[in-house]
Protein backbone atom coordinates (compact mmCIF):
# COMPACT_ATOMS: atom_id res chain seq x y z
CA UNK A 1 0.00 0.00 0.00
CA UNK A 2 1.44 3.40 -0.97
CA UNK A 3 1.86 6.37 1.36
CA UNK A 4 -0.86 8.23 -0.60
CA UNK A 5 -3.44 5.52 0.04
CA UNK A 6 -2.53 5.42 3.74
CA UNK A 7 -2.92 9.17 4.00
CA UNK A 8 -6.34 9.06 2.34
CA UNK A 9 -7.44 6.41 4.81
CA UNK A 10 -6.25 8.33 7.89
CA UNK A 11 -7.42 11.74 6.73
CA UNK A 12 -3.99 12.87 5.61
CA UNK A 13 -2.80 13.63 9.16
CA UNK A 14 -0.10 10.98 9.29
CA UNK A 15 1.35 11.94 5.90
CA UNK A 16 1.55 15.62 6.81
CA UNK A 17 3.34 14.90 10.06
CA UNK A 18 5.69 12.45 8.36
CA UNK A 19 6.49 15.03 5.66
CA UNK A 20 7.30 17.62 8.33
CA UNK A 21 9.62 15.18 10.04
CA UNK A 22 11.30 13.93 6.90
CA UNK A 23 11.87 17.32 5.27
CA UNK A 24 14.61 18.56 7.63
CA UNK A 25 16.04 15.07 7.90
CA UNK A 26 17.04 15.06 4.23
CA UNK A 27 19.14 18.19 4.61
CA UNK A 28 20.66 16.88 7.80
CA UNK A 29 21.52 13.61 6.06
CA UNK A 30 23.29 15.41 3.23
CA UNK A 31 25.22 17.54 5.70
CA UNK A 32 26.14 14.48 7.75
CA UNK A 33 27.36 12.63 4.66
CA UNK A 34 29.57 15.58 3.67
CA UNK A 35 30.93 15.85 7.19
CA UNK A 36 31.59 12.12 7.27
CA UNK A 37 33.62 12.32 4.06
CA UNK A 38 35.71 15.14 5.50
CA UNK A 39 36.34 13.14 8.67
CA UNK A 40 37.36 10.09 6.63
CA UNK A 41 39.86 12.12 4.62
CA UNK A 42 41.33 13.61 7.78
CA UNK A 43 41.49 10.19 9.44
CA UNK A 44 43.33 8.75 6.45
CA UNK A 45 46.18 11.19 7.11
CA UNK A 46 46.75 9.84 10.60
CA UNK A 47 49.20 6.98 11.19
CA UNK A 48 47.40 3.65 11.41
CA UNK A 49 47.74 1.48 14.47
CA UNK A 50 48.80 -2.12 13.96
CA UNK A 51 45.73 -4.33 13.70
CA UNK A 52 45.34 -7.12 16.23
CA UNK A 53 42.80 -9.85 16.51
CA UNK A 54 40.15 -8.84 19.09
CA UNK A 55 39.90 -11.07 22.11
CA UNK A 56 36.64 -12.63 23.14
CA UNK A 57 34.66 -11.77 26.25
CA UNK A 58 35.98 -14.82 28.12
CA UNK A 59 39.60 -13.86 27.39
CA UNK A 60 39.01 -10.25 28.44
CA UNK A 61 37.45 -11.33 31.71
CA UNK A 62 40.28 -13.75 32.38
CA UNK A 63 42.87 -11.03 31.68
CA UNK A 64 41.25 -8.52 34.03
CA UNK A 65 39.89 -10.98 36.62
CA UNK A 66 36.31 -9.86 36.02
CA UNK A 67 33.59 -12.32 36.91
CA UNK A 68 30.69 -13.25 34.64
CA UNK A 69 28.25 -10.42 34.06
CA UNK A 70 25.30 -12.45 35.32
CA UNK A 71 26.74 -12.87 38.83
CA UNK A 72 27.89 -10.09 41.13
CA UNK A 73 28.07 -11.98 44.42
CA UNK A 74 30.49 -10.56 46.95
CA UNK A 75 32.44 -13.81 47.19
CA UNK A 76 34.97 -14.34 49.97
CA UNK A 77 35.72 -11.19 51.92
CA UNK A 78 39.13 -10.51 53.51
CA UNK A 79 39.14 -10.99 57.29
CA UNK A 80 38.61 -7.71 59.15
CA UNK A 81 41.18 -6.37 61.55
CA UNK A 82 40.23 -7.63 65.06
CA UNK A 83 41.61 -4.41 66.57
CA UNK A 84 39.13 -2.23 64.68
CA UNK A 85 36.74 -0.45 67.10
CA UNK A 86 33.33 -2.08 67.37
CA UNK A 87 31.54 1.26 67.18
CA UNK A 88 33.52 2.48 64.17
CA UNK A 89 32.41 2.94 60.58
CA UNK A 90 31.47 -0.18 58.62
CA UNK A 91 30.94 -0.30 54.86
CA UNK A 92 29.77 -2.81 52.29
CA UNK A 93 29.45 -2.87 48.49
CA UNK A 94 26.93 -4.77 46.39
CA UNK A 95 26.03 -4.96 42.72
CA UNK A 96 23.32 -6.57 40.61
CA UNK A 97 22.64 -7.02 36.90
CA UNK A 98 19.63 -4.98 35.77
CA UNK A 99 19.72 -5.82 32.05
CA UNK A 100 16.12 -6.71 31.08
CA UNK A 101 15.75 -10.34 29.97
CA UNK A 102 13.17 -9.44 27.27
CA UNK A 103 15.21 -7.73 24.58
CA UNK A 104 13.35 -6.29 21.64
CA UNK A 105 10.46 -5.08 23.79
CA UNK A 106 11.58 -1.85 25.50
CA UNK A 107 12.53 1.43 23.86
CA UNK A 108 15.55 3.39 25.04
CA UNK A 109 14.90 5.75 27.92
CA UNK A 110 15.31 9.49 28.17
CA UNK A 111 13.01 11.26 25.69
CA UNK A 112 14.09 9.09 22.77
CA UNK A 113 12.12 7.69 19.84
CA UNK A 114 9.58 4.94 20.30
CA UNK A 115 11.05 2.96 17.40
CA UNK A 116 14.52 2.80 19.01
CA UNK A 117 14.12 -0.62 20.57
CA UNK A 118 16.95 -2.42 22.33
CA UNK A 119 17.55 -5.66 20.42
CA UNK A 120 20.92 -6.63 21.93
CA UNK A 121 23.44 -5.99 24.68
CA UNK A 122 26.74 -4.18 24.22
CA UNK A 123 27.45 -3.61 27.92
CA UNK A 124 25.47 -5.09 30.79
CA UNK A 125 23.37 -2.64 32.79
CA UNK A 126 24.19 -2.74 36.49
CA UNK A 127 23.03 -1.19 39.74
CA UNK A 128 25.62 -0.67 42.48
CA UNK A 129 25.11 0.07 46.17
CA UNK A 130 27.37 1.29 48.97
CA UNK A 131 26.09 0.89 52.54
CA UNK A 132 27.65 2.91 55.36
CA UNK A 133 26.83 2.12 58.98
CA UNK A 134 27.99 3.44 62.33
CA UNK A 135 26.14 2.06 65.32
CA UNK A 136 22.43 2.08 64.56
CA UNK A 137 22.72 4.74 61.83
CA UNK A 138 23.02 3.53 58.25
CA UNK A 139 22.88 4.93 54.73
CA UNK A 140 22.67 3.31 51.29
CA UNK A 141 24.09 5.11 48.25
CA UNK A 142 22.86 3.54 45.00
CA UNK A 143 23.89 4.19 41.39
CA UNK A 144 21.45 2.90 38.77
CA UNK A 145 22.22 2.62 35.04
CA UNK A 146 19.17 4.52 33.86
CA UNK A 147 18.20 7.95 32.61
CA UNK A 148 16.21 8.93 35.74
CA UNK A 149 15.05 7.73 39.15
CA UNK A 150 11.40 8.67 39.80
CA UNK A 151 10.34 9.12 43.40
CA UNK A 152 7.93 6.20 43.24
CA UNK A 153 10.74 3.88 42.16
CA UNK A 154 12.92 5.04 45.04
CA UNK A 155 10.14 4.45 47.54
CA UNK A 156 9.44 0.96 46.20
CA UNK A 157 13.12 0.01 46.41
CA UNK A 158 13.40 1.27 49.98
CA UNK A 159 10.30 -0.70 50.96
CA UNK A 160 11.92 -3.91 49.63
CA UNK A 161 14.82 -3.57 52.08
CA UNK A 162 12.83 -2.24 55.03
CA UNK A 163 13.67 -5.40 56.98
CA UNK A 164 17.32 -4.29 56.98
CA UNK A 165 16.49 -0.96 58.61
CA UNK A 166 16.22 1.13 55.45
CA UNK A 167 13.56 3.69 54.61
CA UNK A 168 13.14 6.23 51.83
CA UNK A 169 15.03 8.68 54.09
CA UNK A 170 18.30 6.74 54.15
CA UNK A 171 18.30 5.26 50.63
CA UNK A 172 19.75 7.72 48.13
CA UNK A 173 19.54 6.64 44.49
CA UNK A 174 21.08 8.45 41.53
CA UNK A 175 20.89 7.62 37.84
CA UNK A 176 23.85 7.60 35.49
CA UNK A 177 21.55 9.41 33.01
CA UNK A 178 22.46 7.06 30.20
CA UNK A 179 20.22 7.14 27.12
CA UNK A 180 21.21 3.59 26.21
CA UNK A 181 19.22 1.97 28.99
CA UNK A 182 15.53 1.07 29.04
CA UNK A 183 12.58 3.44 29.21
CA UNK A 184 8.92 3.23 30.09
CA UNK A 185 9.30 2.33 33.77
CA UNK A 186 8.42 5.64 35.41
CA UNK A 187 5.27 6.04 37.54
CA UNK A 188 5.18 9.57 36.11
CA UNK A 189 3.80 9.13 32.61
CA UNK A 190 5.59 12.25 31.36
CA UNK A 191 8.96 10.52 31.79
CA UNK A 192 7.71 7.68 29.56
CA UNK A 193 7.39 10.01 26.56
CA UNK A 194 8.86 8.60 23.34
CA UNK A 195 8.43 10.28 19.96
CA UNK A 196 7.33 8.05 17.09
CA UNK A 197 9.62 7.79 14.09
CA UNK A 198 8.48 8.71 10.55
CA UNK A 199 7.98 5.09 9.49
CA UNK A 200 6.08 4.35 12.69
CA UNK A 201 3.73 7.25 11.99
CA UNK A 202 2.99 5.88 8.53
CA UNK A 203 2.36 2.34 9.70
CA UNK A 204 0.78 3.14 13.07
CA UNK A 205 -0.89 6.58 13.16
CA UNK A 206 -2.11 5.90 16.70
CA UNK A 207 1.53 6.31 17.83
CA UNK A 208 0.94 10.08 17.65
CA UNK A 209 -1.71 9.75 20.31
CA UNK A 210 0.67 7.76 22.51
CA UNK A 211 3.22 10.54 22.07
CA UNK A 212 0.76 13.14 23.34
CA UNK A 213 -0.55 10.86 26.10
CA UNK A 214 2.29 8.54 27.21
CA UNK A 215 1.56 5.10 28.58
CA UNK A 216 1.91 4.29 32.29
CA UNK A 217 4.86 2.36 33.63
CA UNK A 218 5.43 -1.14 32.30
CA UNK A 219 4.61 -3.27 35.37
CA UNK A 220 6.94 -6.10 34.48
CA UNK A 221 9.91 -3.80 33.88
CA UNK A 222 9.11 -1.68 36.94
CA UNK A 223 9.02 -4.75 39.21
CA UNK A 224 12.23 -6.10 37.69
CA UNK A 225 14.17 -2.87 38.35
CA UNK A 226 12.89 -2.67 41.92
CA UNK A 227 13.96 -6.25 42.63
CA UNK A 228 17.44 -5.81 41.15
CA UNK A 229 18.15 -2.54 42.98
CA UNK A 230 16.94 -4.07 46.24
CA UNK A 231 19.25 -7.04 45.65
CA UNK A 232 22.26 -4.73 45.27
CA UNK A 233 21.42 -2.96 48.53
CA UNK A 234 20.89 -6.27 50.31
CA UNK A 235 24.27 -7.55 49.13
CA UNK A 236 25.99 -4.39 50.33
CA UNK A 237 24.27 -4.43 53.72
CA UNK A 238 25.23 -8.05 54.40
CA UNK A 239 28.95 -7.62 53.59
CA UNK A 240 29.85 -4.86 56.05
CA UNK A 241 33.48 -4.62 57.13
CA UNK A 242 35.39 -2.02 59.19
CA UNK A 243 36.19 0.99 57.01
CA UNK A 244 37.41 4.56 56.96
CA UNK A 245 35.96 7.38 54.87
CA UNK A 246 37.25 10.68 53.56
CA UNK A 247 35.57 13.62 51.85
CA UNK A 248 37.09 15.99 49.31
CA UNK A 249 35.83 19.11 47.55
CA UNK A 250 37.10 21.21 44.65
CA UNK A 251 35.79 23.30 41.77
CA UNK A 252 36.23 22.48 38.10
CA UNK A 253 35.80 24.94 35.25
CA UNK A 254 36.10 24.57 31.48
CA UNK A 255 35.06 20.93 31.28
CA UNK A 256 31.27 21.24 31.03
CA UNK A 257 28.87 23.65 29.38
CA UNK A 258 25.20 24.50 29.74
CA UNK A 259 23.20 23.03 26.85
CA UNK A 260 20.09 25.03 27.86
CA UNK A 261 21.70 28.45 27.68
CA UNK A 262 18.52 30.29 26.47
CA UNK A 263 16.68 29.15 29.59
CA UNK A 264 19.55 30.28 31.80
CA UNK A 265 19.64 33.63 29.99
CA UNK A 266 15.97 34.09 30.79
CA UNK A 267 16.70 33.37 34.46
CA UNK A 268 19.40 36.04 34.49
CA UNK A 269 17.42 38.53 32.39
CA UNK A 270 20.12 38.64 29.68
CA UNK A 271 19.41 38.55 25.94
CA UNK A 272 22.99 38.56 24.63
CA UNK A 273 24.72 35.15 25.00
CA UNK A 274 28.13 36.84 24.95
CA UNK A 275 27.27 38.67 28.18
CA UNK A 276 26.41 35.55 30.16
CA UNK A 277 29.28 34.76 32.58
CA UNK A 278 30.42 31.18 32.12
CA UNK A 279 30.60 30.57 35.86
CA UNK A 280 26.90 31.49 36.13
CA UNK A 281 25.83 28.79 33.66
CA UNK A 282 27.27 25.67 35.34
CA UNK A 283 27.75 24.17 38.77
CA UNK A 284 31.53 23.83 39.20
CA UNK A 285 31.41 21.96 42.52
CA UNK A 286 33.02 18.51 42.59
CA UNK A 287 32.63 16.43 45.76
CA UNK A 288 34.29 13.04 46.19
CA UNK A 289 33.62 10.46 48.88
CA UNK A 290 36.27 7.79 49.35
CA UNK A 291 35.70 4.69 51.48
CA UNK A 292 38.46 2.16 52.20
CA UNK A 293 37.94 -1.20 53.88
CA UNK A 294 40.18 -2.04 56.81
CA UNK A 295 41.22 -5.61 56.17
CA UNK A 296 44.66 -5.52 57.82
CA UNK A 297 46.34 -4.09 60.89
CA UNK A 298 45.52 -0.42 61.41
CA UNK A 299 47.47 2.45 62.90
CA UNK A 300 44.61 3.43 65.21
CA UNK A 301 46.56 2.46 68.34
CA UNK A 302 49.62 4.40 67.22
CA UNK A 303 47.50 7.44 66.45
CA UNK A 304 45.81 7.33 69.86
CA UNK A 305 49.19 7.02 71.62
CA UNK A 306 50.56 9.96 69.66
CA UNK A 307 47.46 11.97 70.60
CA UNK A 308 48.01 11.19 74.28
CA UNK A 309 51.65 12.26 74.04
CA UNK A 310 50.68 15.49 72.30
CA UNK A 311 48.07 16.23 74.98
CA UNK A 312 50.59 15.59 77.74
CA UNK A 313 53.10 17.86 76.01
CA UNK A 314 50.55 20.68 75.82
CA UNK A 315 49.70 20.30 79.52
CA UNK A 316 53.39 20.36 80.48
CA UNK A 317 53.93 23.45 78.33
CA UNK A 318 51.04 25.22 80.09
CA UNK A 319 52.46 24.23 83.52
CA UNK A 320 55.91 25.54 82.62
CA UNK A 321 54.39 28.78 81.35
CA UNK A 322 52.54 29.28 84.64
CA UNK A 323 55.73 28.68 86.63
CA UNK A 324 57.67 31.07 84.41
CA UNK A 325 55.10 33.83 84.91
CA UNK A 326 55.16 33.33 88.67
CA UNK A 327 58.95 33.57 88.71
CA UNK A 328 58.86 36.76 86.67
CA UNK A 329 56.31 38.38 88.98
CA UNK A 330 58.39 37.42 92.03
CA UNK A 331 61.50 38.88 90.41
CA UNK A 332 59.70 42.16 89.65
CA UNK A 333 58.49 42.44 93.23
CA UNK A 334 62.02 41.81 94.54
CA UNK A 335 63.63 44.42 92.31
CA UNK A 336 60.89 46.95 93.09
CA UNK A 337 61.97 47.03 96.80
CA UNK A 338 65.39 48.53 95.87
CA UNK A 339 65.71 52.33 95.61
CA UNK A 340 66.87 54.07 92.49
CA UNK A 341 70.21 55.08 94.00
CA UNK A 342 71.07 51.53 94.71
CA UNK A 343 70.56 51.68 98.44
CA UNK A 344 68.09 49.37 100.03
CA UNK A 345 64.87 50.89 101.32
CA UNK A 346 64.56 48.22 103.94
CA UNK A 347 65.61 49.09 107.50
CA UNK A 348 69.15 48.21 108.38
CA UNK A 349 69.64 45.49 110.86
CA UNK A 350 71.41 46.42 114.09
CA UNK A 351 74.16 44.36 115.53
CA UNK A 352 73.98 43.97 119.30
CA UNK A 353 76.98 45.22 121.12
Amino acid sequence: MSARSRASRTGGVALLVATALLAPAAGASAHSAHAAEEEMREAAKLPQRPTTAPRGAAELRAATAIGPASSFDAGELPPPDPRAPADGLRAGVGRADMTPPLMGKYFLGGWTRADQIGHGVSTRLTVSALTLQRGSEKLALVALAGFAVPQGLQQAIAAKVADLGFTERNVIISATHTHSSVGGYSPSETLNTAAPGPQMILTDPVSLARFVSPAPADRQLYTFLVERAALAIRRSATTLVPAVAGWGHTTLYGLTRNRSLPARMADLGITDPAKVPYERTINPNVDVLRVDALSAATCAGTVRAAKRRATASRKRARTLAVRRDRARRAARRATGAVSTNGSSSRPKSTTPT
